[in-house]
């Protein structure tokens, strides 16, 4: 069950949206025209000036298109060494410092420019954006306050200095300057949901209430304000009136997705679980409701934080609930992969995720998803052959390279593993972790290949690389013990191992196994009877413990344990030997 009603109210308000956004204005003050729409102060010139300031003019809007600021900034300066009255230079020369970020200089140069032309609106604009810049929030106020007084009939200058308040968390002014446009404009779109947010901010929920249906007079069937209606009143806690409001919206549409997760809602804060549920899967099984309304919901309520299984199977039904709704959007099927996983069904997530990438196969994260679960199952011949598929659809991706040549190490085709991991690893840039993956791989593959000799120097580069790694040094020291090199070494990089990760079975094991080589027979005991405590020890663990005992002169229990390891898929050929020989097997 969903533990917050926050969510769907987050949901609902992102899809309701009643026009663009109050920004609209930064349109207006990007699109100023430059010299073509300024006015030319009164200097009067001859016909050689203004020649010549023509040519430099000219001269440095041609440097201003082949992005040669420098060039134009000179020519636009020698414009103004003929005219020094001229508005559109300043405005020019200001909007290049603004380009390059030199705020404090553009602000002279627009200053000037504005002196000689006090209502050039295209000015004042960039100025506007020159104090914005500097977080001068009180003077590009101001140069809204003259925009308005210059022209009271634009409303991006009322949107923008509303814009202004509400970034500095000032409702009650934002307020005061859409009832101002709305004085001049009537009740807009942009001021209805200007003023409603205002007014929510500032927690006046009669007011918003009031604003709403006074809309709702003049337009009684709008359903996205009907919709924020009822949000308001649940808000407010008036849930008898956003029930008359959410039955108004059903008479109007019946399928209203939206309307269903706000009753979901509803009937949730009523304690109705059932009804809650019943709510909840009709807005999920609407394709009219937008899948990016639902999205979040999966995400905020099923995915992030921990939950339970019921709660996560719950999730689940929803999702699927989605991709029944969506069925060709890859992101509703990824989900239900997520929640699948989340539940420990590996093969049905590998499921979903393959669909979602049917539908859109260039999402390398849902490919890695898979590649990962491949590994969880162990399935060496699905994750050859979709690291294949991922190589070739993201040649430049090591990982997928690097999970190729894990599918065939394991499955003993070490050719083919080499190839992969070689070329994999001259793709890793800046990254020492998992260039330490590759090598560790390609030491393992040579290792097996009986290259020992080259293995073991892979094995050093990987940790020069990645000291820390503890799976390159356990294998790297189990090796070396069953060649019987440089002992001391492989203890030492053995004993990091199980000092970092003490309940590692794996570890423990190598670790013991390496005291036995050291002769060391009553320590190696104790280690690698801490490996057997692990479920499910495996025959060379059983194995292990064998030649200690047999060492250790207990021969009745090496016996023993050479049987278990018999049973467990030992080596039968060698067991037997020591079985019958009741000594070990160099």
């Amino acid at each position: 069950m969903i533990r917050s009603s926050k969510s769907i109210y987050i949901c609902v308000l992102a899809g309701l949206s009643l026009l663009s956004s109050c920004g609209s204005h930064k349109a207006a003050m990007n699109s100023a025209g430059g010299s073509k729409k300024a006015v030319e102060g009164k200097t009067t010139l001859t016909a050689r000036q203004k020649l010549e300031f023509d040519n430099y003019f000219f001269e440095a809007q041609k440097n201003k298109l082949t992005s040669n600021k420098e060039r134009a900034m000179e020519n636009f300066q020698r414009a103004l060494s003929v005219d020094p009255n001229s508005s559109a230079v300043y405005y020019e020369l200001g909007t290049l410092a603004f380009n390059s970020s030199r705020f404090k200089v553009a602000e002279e140069y627009l200053k000037k420019a504005i002196q000689l032309q006090p209502s050039n609106k295209w000015y004042l604009l960039l100025l506007g954006d020159v104090y914005e810049n500097q977080k001068n929030f009180d003077a590009t106020l101001k140069v809204y306050d003259q925009l308005i007084r210059l022209d009271p009939e634009e409303p991006d200058y009322y949107l923008g200095k509303a814009a202004i308040y509400r970034f500095q968390k000032k409702p009650q002014e934002e307020l005061k300057t859409f009832d101002a446009m709305e004085k001049q404009f009537g009740l807009i779109n942009d001021v209805l949901e200007g003023k409603y947010k205002a007014l929510l901010n500032l927690k006046k929920y009669d007011e918003a209430e009031a604003l709403l249906n006074k809309h709702l007079e003049l337009n009684p069937g709008d359903i996205k304000v009907l919709r924020i209606l009822t949000q308001t009143y649940l808000i407010a806690g008036k849930e008898d009136k956003a029930r008359e409001t959410m039955k108004r919206i059903e008479i109007i549409a019946p399928n209203d997705g939206y309307v269903q997760l706000t009753n979901a809602e509803y009937y949730l804060k009523q304690g109705n679980q059932e009804q809650y549920m019943n709510y909840l899967k009709k807005a999920f099984g609407n394709p009219e409701l937008p899948i990016d309304a639902k999205i979040p919901l999966i995400l905020e309520n099923y995915l992030q934080g921990k939950t339970d299984s019921l709660h996560m199977v719950e999730g689940e039904s929803l999702a699927i609930l989605m991709t029944q709704a969506h069925s060709t959007d890859p992101r509703a099927y990824a989900l239900v992969a997520d929640m699948q996983y989340q539940l420990g069904k590996l093969a049905a997530a590998r499921e979903s995720y393959r669909t979602s990438l049917k539908y859109k196969k260039e999402t390398f994260a849902i490919w890695g998803q898979v590649m990962s679960i491949d590994i969880e199952l162990r399935d060496n011949e699905a994750l050859d052959s979709d690291s294949k598929q991922a190589m070739d659809l993201f040649p430049n991706q090591p990982a997928s390279y690097l999970y190729n040549g894990l599918a065939n190490l394991e499955m003993k085709k070490y050719p083919a593993a080499l190839k992969s991991l070689k070329a994999g690893h001259a793709l890793v840039l800046d990254n020492k972790g998992l260039e330490s993956q590759f090598v560790q791989n390609i030491a393992e593959v040579d290792y097996r290949m009986g290259n020992f000799k080259e293995a073991f120097q892979e094995f050093d580069e990987a940790l020069v690389l990645d000291s820390s790694n503890l799976l390159t040094l356990n294998n790297y020291a189990y090796y070396l013990s069953l060649k019987n090199l440089d002992l001391p070494k492989a203890a030492r990089m053995s004993r990091m191992t199980v000092e970092k990760e003490p309940g590692n079975a794996s570890y423990q094991d190598t670790y013991g196994w390496i005291l036995f080589k050291q002769q060391k027979y009553d320590d190696a005991e104790k280690w690698i009877q801490r490996a057997l405590t692990r479920d499910g020890a495996s025959a060379e663990v059983l194995e292990h413990y064998g030649d200690v005992l047999l060492k250790l002169g207990r021969m009745p229990e090496a016996l023993e344990y050479y049987q278990k390891a018999l049973h467990a898929g030992g080596d039968t050929q060698k067991l037997n030997r020591k079985i019958s020989e009741k000594k070990l097997s160099e």
